[in-house]
């Protein structure tokens, strides 16, 4: 990226309160294109159909439900999940369990307790799942049968900010001490300890080779390392500049690299920033917001980062520069959330008392983008996954239920 194309974008967007609206893209509700499907159909969810080939633009016209996943004792909501590397083993956990899926077949493959975890990674060989209690506890399971086969402490003041490195099976951990411990879980090594600060850690990310860690916390700060030799490659503190010239710090609460690892998106409970590494003044103030955003995504090629609110909903904005490029129209409401296709030319949105919404990707213009409704007969849907392999749309049910969408066979 050329620094002038980097400079206009920060020139538009400047880290300042005063023209936060310069920096929202415009409502193309009015002016919305034909939909990118007609009308896709709703087969009987009460039999399972195996996807037939990934997703696509050229051939969304025929996707259909497959199946629906469901609870066989207490029924409550899965609040979170994980995929197998594969896609083809779900693990959710809801209020009293740790459940398993194959994906193929839609059958049950185990339950166990919960055991107040409230975290859950798959490892990278589809052997175990990890699960995290809120008292800093981790668990593997076997992915098999749901047995335990280990479990140790990760922090000794863990406050439930973590992120994984599903390559490598590394679980970074944060604590109420400003420490971060980076753990090798199948070898249950603590590998190094970083010290951030004095404050607790609020956010944490790793790169997507696995080589970078962020680390945010209570006093604005987000800072970048290189974390197998200790060596911090770059800090940034997140201020809101007030009008007499004061500043107030922004506590980060969420982080996302993007795949080239030299970018950062930082979500606090004010705005969302693109933080271009080891740049001077290389923090571009991307939207103004009340309330964090429940989703920061960057698209597979870092094309674009989404993010939004309740009250404002989606948008899209440049990967690099920061730049505003559309807002997604009827995206308000309760518990938004949103994945991109693997091959990122579509976006899939949800809305807890809204709707399911298939967004084209491929030839984004100003106030001009393709959609469609996935037909589902739910007003609480509150999640919504990609797999990996791009056969699955995954759509998560306030009321225990995940319903499966994709190709069915010809």
């Amino acid at each position: 990226m050329s620094k002038r194309r980097f400079f206009t974008a920060a020139i538009l967007c400047i880290l300042t309160a005063g023209i936060a609206a310069a920096c929202t893209p415009e409502n193309p509700q009015d002016n919305a294109p034909p939909p990118i499907i007609d009308s896709p159909s709703q087969s009987d969810a009460s039999n399972w159909v195996e996807a037939s080939a990934p997703i696509t633009l050229d051939n969304v016209p025929r996707i259909a439900a497959l199946g629906q996943l469901d609870q066989p004792d207490e029924i409550t909501t899965i609040f979170t999940y994980a995929l197998s590397p594969d896609a083809t083993v779900l693990v959710g956990l809801n209020n009293a369990e740790t459940l398993a899926w194959d994906l193929i077949d839609g059958s049950l493959m185990f339950t166990t307790s919960r055991a107040d975890a409230s975290r859950a990674y798959f490892s990278s060989d589809k052997t175990a799942v990890f699960i995290l209690s809120s008292d800093g506890t981790l668990r593997a399971l076997s992915s098999d049968t749901g047995g335990e086969m280990f479990n140790f402490a990760v922090h000794p003041t863990y406050n439930e900010t973590t992120a994984f490195d599903p390559e490598m099976d590394r679980l970074a951990v944060g604590g109420m001490d400003g420490t971060v411990k980076i753990w090798d879980l199948f070898g249950r090594e603590s590998l190094v300890t970083i010290d951030v600060g004095d404050t607790a850690i609020t956010a944490l990310a790793f790169s997507l080779d696995g080589t970078r860690v962020a680390a945010a916390n209570e006093t604005g700060d987000v800072s970048v390392w290189e974390w197998e030799t200790l060596t911090e490659i770059d800090r940034v503190r997140n201020v809101l500049i007030n009008v007499d010239g004061s500043t107030t710090p922004l506590v980060p609460l969420q982080l996302r690299f993007h795949p080239t690892g030299e970018h950062l998106a930082i979500a606090t409970d004010r705005d969302t920033r693109l933080w271009h590494i080891g740049m001077e003044n290389a923090v571009v103030r991307i939207s103004v917001t009340e309330g964090l955003s429940p989703v920061l995504l960057f698209s597979p090629d870092g094309s674009f980062v989404v993010s939004g609110t309740t009250d404002a909903g989606l948008a899209l904005w440049d990967g690099e520069t920061g730049a505003p490029v559309i807002r997604l129209f009827d995206t308000t409401g309760r518990r938004i959330s949103a994945d991109f296709s693997p091959d990122g030319r579509m976006l899939v949105t949800s809305i807890f008392d809204g709707s399911v919404t298939l967004w084209n990707l491929s030839d984004v213009r100003e106030q001009s983008i393709g959609t469609s409704r996935i037909p589902i007969n739910s007003r609480s849907i509150f999640d919504v996954e990609w797999t990996d392999d791009g056969r699955l749309i995954l759509i998560f049910d306030g009321n225990g239920a995940v319903y499966a969408w994709g190709i069915p066979p010809s």
